[in-house]
């Protein structure tokens, strides 16, 4: 039990200096990939679009529900970092984090493009050209790497071969963990005992990493 608490044991923060952290996370959204920044100026087209050409009670409507929209993000943002600090989002904003926001992000990005898709304004034609084109990009950008777990993949095949109590391993990724490596053998145990559940290994087969 000991092992597993210093294993899992948290670096605190106080609550004050977690919101310098999530504004670095924020930034941090908008810098790592285009997808985020091109959905974001998407967004903010279409709502002055739908300010000028929005002349419909359905556009108007979709107008409020923007406003409502940014409440929520802005509401869901500050009352992130009450929450908790954990060591593996030392940002407190990550991809999984802000889910909601994303979510609540592309639907009204969709519910916008259909409004103004389907109201009949002078720009509309080029206006579905540069929907095209931006949705090309957005997913473009966003590709999956379906690939960045080879390291990881490679360092269970070698616990699963080695035939020994204790596996040393040469890799630099973190096994069934977020960004720490196992410095100590007996800090694997919890994952070892997971390991096992899933017949990857026969017996309890610690490994570490240095």
């Amino acid at each position: 039990m000991v092992a597993l608490r210093g294993q899992f044991q948290q670096r605190a923060i106080a609550l004050l200096d977690r919101y310098p952290a999530l504004l670095k996370g924020v930034t941090s959204i908008f810098t790592q990939k285009l997808g985020f920044p091109l959905l974001s100026l998407g967004i903010v087209a279409n709502w002055l679009l739908l300010r000028k050409y929005g002349t419909t009670d359905q556009a108007r409507q979709v107008v409020v529900v923007g406003k409502w929209v940014a409440v929520f993000i802005v509401a869901y943002l500050l009352l992130l970092p009450l929450g908790g600090y954990r060591n593996y989002r030392a940002l407190i904003v990550r991809h999984d984090t802000i889910l909601p926001v994303t979510l609540s992000l592309v639907f009204f990005y969709a519910k916008s493009t259909l409004v103004l898709l389907r109201n009949d304004w002078a720009h509309r034609r080029w206006y579905a050209v540069g929907i095209g084109l931006l949705s090309v990009a957005v997913s473009t950008a966003d590709l999956p790497d379906f690939r960045n777990n080879d390291c990881e993949k490679a360092a269970l095949e070698t616990i699963a071969r080695t035939p020994s109590k204790v596996v040393k391993l040469d890799s630099d990724c973190p096994v069934l963990g977020w960004k720490e490596k196992m410095a100590q053998p007996d800090d694997s145990r919890l994952n070892v005992q997971l390991l096992q559940i899933w017949r990857v290994v026969p017996e309890e087969r610690l490994y570490y990493s240095e």
